[in-house]
Protein backbone atom coordinates (compact mmCIF):
# COMPACT_ATOMS: atom_id res chain seq x y z
CA UNK A 1 0.00 0.00 0.00
CA UNK A 2 1.56 3.33 -0.67
CA UNK A 3 2.12 5.76 1.73
CA UNK A 4 0.66 9.06 2.32
CA UNK A 5 1.23 11.58 -0.65
CA UNK A 6 2.92 9.12 -3.08
CA UNK A 7 1.21 6.84 -5.56
CA UNK A 8 2.13 3.62 -7.16
CA UNK A 9 0.72 1.95 -10.36
CA UNK A 10 -0.25 -1.75 -10.17
CA UNK A 11 1.42 -2.69 -12.77
CA UNK A 12 3.42 -5.96 -13.41
CA UNK A 13 5.42 -3.79 -15.88
CA UNK A 14 6.22 -0.43 -14.21
CA UNK A 15 6.32 0.87 -11.04
CA UNK A 16 5.87 4.38 -10.33
CA UNK A 17 6.14 5.91 -6.93
CA UNK A 18 5.22 10.33 -7.26
CA UNK A 19 5.98 12.13 -4.08
CA UNK A 20 3.72 15.13 -3.98
CA UNK A 21 0.50 14.86 -2.27
CA UNK A 22 -1.64 16.68 -5.40
CA UNK A 23 -0.53 13.61 -7.63
CA UNK A 24 -1.79 10.97 -5.42
CA UNK A 25 -3.34 8.24 -7.94
CA UNK A 26 -2.66 9.94 -10.78
CA UNK A 27 0.60 8.70 -11.69
CA UNK A 28 0.98 5.75 -14.90
CA UNK A 29 3.07 4.98 -17.21
CA UNK A 30 0.74 6.73 -19.81
CA UNK A 31 2.08 10.07 -21.30
CA UNK A 32 -1.46 11.61 -20.96
CA UNK A 33 -1.36 10.96 -16.90
CA UNK A 34 1.91 11.80 -16.53
CA UNK A 35 1.47 15.05 -17.93
CA UNK A 36 -1.52 16.01 -16.00
CA UNK A 37 0.25 14.97 -12.94
CA UNK A 38 3.17 16.77 -13.62
CA UNK A 39 2.22 20.34 -14.41
CA UNK A 40 1.68 21.78 -10.86
CA UNK A 41 3.83 24.44 -8.81
CA UNK A 42 4.79 21.93 -6.14
CA UNK A 43 8.44 20.22 -6.42
CA UNK A 44 8.31 16.37 -6.52
CA UNK A 45 10.30 13.94 -6.70
CA UNK A 46 9.98 10.00 -8.78
CA UNK A 47 11.13 6.67 -8.35
CA UNK A 48 9.98 4.84 -10.98
CA UNK A 49 10.99 1.15 -12.92
CA UNK A 50 10.09 2.35 -16.36
CA UNK A 51 8.77 0.41 -19.59
CA UNK A 52 11.85 0.38 -21.65
CA UNK A 53 9.89 0.99 -25.06
CA UNK A 54 8.44 3.98 -23.55
CA UNK A 55 11.32 5.42 -21.63
CA UNK A 56 12.27 8.59 -24.00
CA UNK A 57 8.50 10.04 -24.28
CA UNK A 58 7.90 9.66 -20.82
CA UNK A 59 11.64 11.82 -19.57
CA UNK A 60 10.55 13.86 -22.42
CA UNK A 61 7.33 15.10 -20.85
CA UNK A 62 9.26 15.44 -17.35
CA UNK A 63 12.52 17.17 -18.35
CA UNK A 64 11.96 18.86 -21.65
CA UNK A 65 10.31 21.39 -20.50
CA UNK A 66 11.74 23.71 -18.16
CA UNK A 67 8.07 24.65 -15.86
CA UNK A 68 7.78 21.36 -14.46
CA UNK A 69 8.82 21.05 -11.02
CA UNK A 70 10.72 18.08 -11.01
CA UNK A 71 13.33 17.88 -8.02
CA UNK A 72 14.60 14.23 -8.44
CA UNK A 73 14.19 10.80 -10.24
CA UNK A 74 15.61 7.70 -9.56
CA UNK A 75 14.34 6.05 -12.81
CA UNK A 76 15.07 2.15 -13.55
CA UNK A 77 15.44 1.96 -17.30
CA UNK A 78 17.86 -0.05 -20.25
CA UNK A 79 21.35 0.46 -19.69
CA UNK A 80 22.24 1.57 -23.42
CA UNK A 81 19.68 4.55 -22.50
CA UNK A 82 20.88 5.26 -19.42
CA UNK A 83 24.54 5.28 -20.97
CA UNK A 84 23.65 7.44 -23.63
CA UNK A 85 21.63 9.80 -21.76
CA UNK A 86 24.79 10.13 -19.40
CA UNK A 87 27.76 10.05 -21.89
CA UNK A 88 29.71 12.58 -22.07
CA UNK A 89 30.74 12.36 -25.71
CA UNK A 90 29.42 12.02 -28.40
CA UNK A 91 26.28 14.59 -26.92
CA UNK A 92 23.05 14.24 -28.02
CA UNK A 93 20.17 16.39 -28.97
CA UNK A 94 17.91 15.01 -25.78
CA UNK A 95 20.50 15.30 -24.28
CA UNK A 96 21.87 18.39 -23.99
CA UNK A 97 18.32 19.80 -23.37
CA UNK A 98 17.41 17.78 -20.86
CA UNK A 99 21.08 18.66 -19.13
CA UNK A 100 19.71 22.25 -19.20
CA UNK A 101 18.32 21.67 -16.25
CA UNK A 102 19.29 18.56 -14.90
CA UNK A 103 22.23 16.54 -14.21
CA UNK A 104 21.81 12.74 -15.14
CA UNK A 105 23.83 10.11 -13.77
CA UNK A 106 24.08 6.67 -13.61
CA UNK A 107 23.26 5.45 -9.64
CA UNK A 108 23.93 1.91 -10.21
CA UNK A 109 24.07 -1.15 -12.66
CA UNK A 110 21.11 -4.06 -12.82
CA UNK A 111 21.77 -6.97 -14.12
CA UNK A 112 18.84 -8.53 -15.80
CA UNK A 113 18.83 -11.27 -13.77
CA UNK A 114 17.86 -9.25 -11.20
CA UNK A 115 14.14 -9.25 -12.33
CA UNK A 116 11.32 -11.33 -11.74
CA UNK A 117 10.91 -11.77 -15.20
CA UNK A 118 14.04 -11.14 -17.23
CA UNK A 119 14.12 -8.44 -19.45
CA UNK A 120 16.67 -9.14 -22.85
CA UNK A 121 19.10 -6.83 -21.41
CA UNK A 122 20.63 -5.47 -18.42
CA UNK A 123 19.08 -2.22 -16.63
CA UNK A 124 20.71 0.98 -14.89
CA UNK A 125 19.30 3.59 -12.44
CA UNK A 126 18.99 6.80 -13.82
CA UNK A 127 19.47 9.73 -11.38
CA UNK A 128 17.94 13.11 -12.58
CA UNK A 129 18.64 15.66 -9.90
CA UNK A 130 17.74 19.40 -10.73
CA UNK A 131 20.33 21.80 -11.36
CA UNK A 132 20.46 24.36 -8.35
CA UNK A 133 20.33 27.27 -11.51
CA UNK A 134 19.52 26.13 -15.05
CA UNK A 135 22.61 26.61 -17.91
CA UNK A 136 19.76 28.58 -19.41
CA UNK A 137 16.75 30.32 -17.96
CA UNK A 138 13.42 29.04 -18.71
CA UNK A 139 11.88 31.78 -20.85
CA UNK A 140 14.58 31.18 -22.86
CA UNK A 141 14.56 27.46 -23.32
CA UNK A 142 12.48 27.44 -26.57
CA UNK A 143 14.71 29.94 -28.13
CA UNK A 144 17.85 27.96 -27.07
CA UNK A 145 16.20 24.41 -28.14
CA UNK A 146 16.01 25.87 -31.31
CA UNK A 147 18.77 27.09 -31.47
CA UNK A 148 20.42 23.35 -31.03
CA UNK A 149 18.04 21.93 -33.01
CA UNK A 150 18.60 23.84 -35.75
CA UNK A 151 22.34 23.03 -35.31
CA UNK A 152 21.68 19.36 -35.04
CA UNK A 153 19.80 19.40 -38.06
CA UNK A 154 22.64 21.30 -39.91
CA UNK A 155 24.54 18.11 -39.12
CA UNK A 156 28.41 19.02 -38.78
CA UNK A 157 28.96 22.17 -37.34
CA UNK A 158 27.02 24.66 -35.21
CA UNK A 159 26.37 28.02 -36.69
CA UNK A 160 28.81 29.91 -34.97
CA UNK A 161 32.17 31.93 -36.69
CA UNK A 162 35.99 31.72 -35.74
CA UNK A 163 35.89 34.03 -33.43
CA UNK A 164 33.40 32.89 -31.11
CA UNK A 165 34.70 29.03 -31.50
CA UNK A 166 38.35 30.78 -30.24
CA UNK A 167 36.66 32.94 -27.79
CA UNK A 168 34.73 29.60 -26.35
CA UNK A 169 38.16 27.25 -26.63
CA UNK A 170 36.21 25.13 -28.93
CA UNK A 171 38.55 22.74 -31.25
CA UNK A 172 38.05 24.21 -34.99
CA UNK A 173 36.43 21.25 -36.42
CA UNK A 174 33.94 20.93 -33.88
CA UNK A 175 30.75 19.02 -34.47
CA UNK A 176 27.11 19.97 -32.76
CA UNK A 177 27.47 16.36 -30.76
CA UNK A 178 31.35 17.53 -29.35
CA UNK A 179 29.86 20.28 -27.61
CA UNK A 180 28.80 19.83 -23.51
CA UNK A 181 25.37 21.51 -22.53
CA UNK A 182 27.51 24.16 -21.00
CA UNK A 183 29.06 24.94 -24.07
CA UNK A 184 26.08 25.21 -25.60
CA UNK A 185 24.62 27.42 -22.92
CA UNK A 186 27.92 29.67 -23.34
CA UNK A 187 27.31 29.63 -27.36
CA UNK A 188 23.67 30.60 -27.55
CA UNK A 189 24.58 33.50 -24.62
CA UNK A 190 27.25 34.42 -27.26
CA UNK A 191 25.46 34.02 -30.35
CA UNK A 192 21.90 35.84 -28.32
CA UNK A 193 23.19 38.59 -25.77
CA UNK A 194 19.99 39.79 -25.37
CA UNK A 195 18.45 36.85 -23.67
Amino acid sequence: MPSRGSAQTSSPSSAIRVSRPSCAGQASASSRSTRSCCRGREPFSIVANLPFPITTALLARLLGDPLVPLHRADLIVQLGFALKRTAAWPSTLQGILWSVGYELSIARRIDRSAFAAPPSVDAAVLRVVRRPAPLVPARDFPAFAAFVRNSFRQGSRPPIDRRLVLEHGLARRAGARDLAPEQWASLFRAVHPNR
